[in-house]
């Protein structure tokens, strides 16, 4: 069996939609149940509209080719419904208008609120409205002004002028839609009830016991009561709770409320006027069909014992009570009896508007009224609009917390044009959705930031092409449109070829768009009074520097320049107004500090600038004065910080730095002279020195003495080595003798049981020599002989 396209089934004229219309009673109620049953078979009791089909709705197909042609049997009409799509209505929607007006969805450019117009062929629904400008001040105790509730953001005023230069009215506003009751979404929902008159309004039931979690009551119970008054008010039924099987209409509404007017409480028309085409006992006027029928007036009557009781007339003239809650003209339903009983405000999740096939979606689990939830949104509502072989679903606040996403993406299909669930937050559109879906389009309103990563990969993947709110709003868009043709092609207003760079007040704080896709920028470019930079991406770059032109420059992570004095990484840079780095030497607050002007690190550790040493901490303070560094010890210079190389007097004293300028210690041997640096210290030592056990004598200037020396009037004998001597030594031929101190003797001196004398330069005498007036004879060793 072939199943015809969404195309072919909508391309009747509306002639022909009006005149299925007309004829659309000619099946029994048992003829509906079979085609609900095969289209069941066909596809699946989880098919998108899989509720009971009726025949209003199932002559849209293309086998009616005229509008002149005859009226098809019952078994012709089933077998043109074999190749309808699945996205039927039913008996009981209102009726479809037939103008040629366009088939559009506007999405309203509001950041973080969200209102939604379906548009199509002069009808219309609100898919949420957004926040108002009241709020609970506290008075009442059942709204108390609790932390979070959302001030000064009403764009109540702004959808009504919207909606009205559309045309909408309390004649052609077929139903105003709640998806959750959040103040973002139907906190302007009284506001719009009261102005546009809408003929149902759907909400998920709501109690602030509802909700586990007390920070996220908000101004809930508020907004809900408010638009529940509203629809009161104007005696508008309000669908809290759906079932597939339901009525479009609950039962509770069905009774009249004008006793003047008991039929039809707006009609102005006299109820039994026979040349009223409305009138419901006028058996000739198909759109009544499942009223009763004056039984004098009918073909079939044949004498008063054939005549039905009147409770029983809508099921003869329906053929059958197979179908629960068969329709009436005006929309309204006529209660049978024999079908179940629902709860209070129970209508169908599925009608449609215009060429748009809806269905409410994600409202089975109701476990929230019993078990409790967290948040409004974890039971949120969605909407699914088909049109021309083309399908949008605009997701509300739904979110994945407990597998909504998961289930909708088994439920969904391909999807054309997705209004973004949550203003893009991440625990929404997650990407099992997003790719199960495959969307072409897509409408945001939030920053386009708020999308995980994950999830903004899988859009680049399928190509969708993005548009936020923001931009759209900013570049004087009233509305973010896509328009379906009943070609099948979507058009979307904000396409116009021209990048967009758009600034926000979040991350990434700017974005550039061409078409909804991203669009790749290089360079500083502009967004609302503030410059970013683009390294070939659409997003700027944050937390990043940047160097343009061999200037540098820090960007924070809302990607504005950085000025003044920041500490970047535990450094300290310096950048001037325009945001360009100040490079080369900087003085900060007496601080000395240097940064590459290539490359625009701050310098650290050991840097040779101008051929010259330097050395920075690790925050790049230039150093000054001794530092140790690697075990070595180094001096910079107090005025500069030029590392010193060579000899160095600080205070009193001398050290050697060598030419790596590291501290010289120990002996030194320079010009030819040999230096004694201590160890300990590396100050050069004068005077008297001990290395090792020996003594060393340095004059005033370092230098290390070798030979006689006189010290305090003493002389004293330091060999080739500096090494002062003791005991006998031989000095050019003759011999002296330095005791323990390694001071020179003169005189008398006994040394091993012999006497020498030593005369007063210090020689030892030998032979014939003359002491203290008396001739002394010593040997040719120095021993006295007498």
């Amino acid at each position: 069996m072939q199943i015809r396209n969404s195309q072919e089934v909508y391309q009747l004229s509306n002639d022909n939609r009006h005149m299925a219309s007309q004829q659309s009673h000619i099946l029994n109620a048992s003829d509906t149940h079979r085609i609900e049953r095969r289209d069941r078979m066909l596809f699946g009791h989880h098919a998108p509209f899989s509720g009971a089909l009726t025949a209003h709705r199932a002559l849209r197909p293309s086998c009616l080719v005229s509008r002149f042609a005859p009226l098809a049997s019952a078994f012709a009409l089933a077998a043109c419904l074999a190749f309808a799509p699945h996205a039927p209505a039913f008996a009981d929607d209102p009726p479809t208008s037939t103008d040629d007006g366009p088939t559009r969805i506007h999405v309203l450019p509001f950041e973080y609120t969200d209102c939604i117009v379906l548009e199509s062929q002069g009808r219309f629904g609100i898919v949420d409205s957004g926040e108002d400008s009241d709020r609970p001040d506290g008075s009442d105790p059942r709204y108390p002004d609790r932390p979070g509730i959302v001030h000064g953001n009403g764009r109540e005023a702004e959808v009504i002028a919207y909606l009205e230069g559309l045309g909408v009215n309390e004649t052609n506003l077929e139903f105003y839609l709640g998806t959750h009751p959040h103040s973002d979404h139907i906190g302007s929902a009284d506001e719009i009830i009261r102005a546009f008159k809408p003929t149902r309004v759907y909400v998920p039931e709501y109690s602030d016991g509802y909700i586990l979690n007390p920070d996220r009551l908000w101004d809930n119970q508020y907004v809900y009561d408010q638009m529940l008054a509203a629809a009161d008010e104007l005696g508008i039924p309000v669908i809290l709770n759906l079932d597939a099987t339901a009525p479009l209409v609950p039962h509770e509404y069905d009774e009249p409320t004008d006793p003047d007017n008991p039929e039809n409480p707006e009609d102005p028309t006299d109820p039994s006027d026979p040349t009223d085409p409305d009138n419901p006992s006028d058996p000739a006027n198909p759109e009544n069909q499942d009223d009763p029928a004056d039984p004098s007036d009918s073909e079939d009557a044949t004498s008063p014992d054939d005549q039905t009781d009147p409770s029983d007339s809508e099921g003869e003239a329906g053929g059958g009570d197979e179908t629960p809650g068969t329709g009436t003209g005006d929309g309204s339903d006529v209660p049978d009896p024999d079908e179940p009983a629902f709860p209070p405000h129970t209508g169908r999740p599925t009608f449609s508007l215009g060429a748009f096939d809806i269905e409410i979606v994600n409202f089975e689990d109701v476990s929230y009224k019993t078990l409790g939830t967290n948040d409004c949104n974890d039971f949120c509502w969605g909407v699914s609009a088909r049109a021309f072989d083309s399908h949008a679903f605009l997701a509300g606040d739904i979110t994945d917390n407990d597998g909504d996403e998961q289930r909708l993406a088994q439920k969904l299909g391909r999807v054309d044009v997705i209004k973004l669930a949550h203003h893009g937050y991440a625990e929404s559109n997650t990407p099992t959705l997003i790719a199960a879906i495959e969307p072409r389009y897509a409408f945001l309103t939030g920053p386009e930031a708020r999308l995980s990563t994950e999830t903004d990969q899988i859009l680049r993947i399928f190509d969708t092409q993005v548009y936020g709110a923001y931009p759209a709003a900013k570049h004087g868009y009233p509305a973010m449109i896509a328009e379906f043709a009943p070609e099948g092609a979507i058009t979307v207003n904000v396409e116009d070829g021209m990048p967009y760079l758009d600034a926000y007040d979040k991350a990434p704080y700017a974005f550039s768009t061409l078409n909804g896709r991203p669009y790749p920028l290089f360079g500083w470019h502009e967004a609302d009074g503030k410059t970013y930079w683009f390294e070939n991406a659409a997003k700027p770059s944050r937390n990043a520097w940047v160097c343009d032109s061999g200037t540098w420059y820090r960007l924070d992570k809302a990607g504005d320049k950085l000025t003044g004095w920041q500490t970047i990484s535990g450094t300290r840079y310096l950048f001037d107004e325009s945001g360009a780095m100040v490079t080369g030497w900087v003085n900060d607050d007496g601080l000395r500090r240097y940064y590459d002007p290539v490359t625009a690190y701050a310098a650290l550790g050991w840097q040779l600038i101008d051929n010259k040493w330097y050395f920075f901490d690790n925050a790049g303070v230039m150093q000054t004065g001794w530092i140790l560094d690697g075990g070595a010890w180094y001096w910079l210079a107090p005025s500069n910080g030029v590392m010193a190389t060579g000899w160095l007097k600080d205070g009193n004293t001398w050290y050697h730095l060598g030419p790596s300028g590291a501290m010289d210690t120990g002996w030194l041997k320079k010009g030819g002279v040999w230096y004694w640096l201590k160890p300990s210290s590396g100050a050069m030592a004068t005077g008297w020195f001990r290395v090792s056990g020996t003594w060393y004598y340095a004059n005033s200037s370092g230098a290390m003495q070798t030979g006689w020396l006189k010290d305090g009037g003493k002389w004293y004998w330091l060999d080739g080595s500096g090494a002062m001597r003791t005991g006998w030594v031989s000095v050019g031929g003759k011999w002296y003798w330095l005791d323990s101190s390694g001071a020179m003797k003169t005189g008398w001196l006994k040394d091993g049981g012999a006497w020498y004398w030593l005369d007063g330069s210090g020689a030892m005498a030998t032979g014939r020599r003359v002491v203290n007036g008396s001739v002394e004879y010593f040997s040719p060793s120095g021993v006295w002989l007498g």
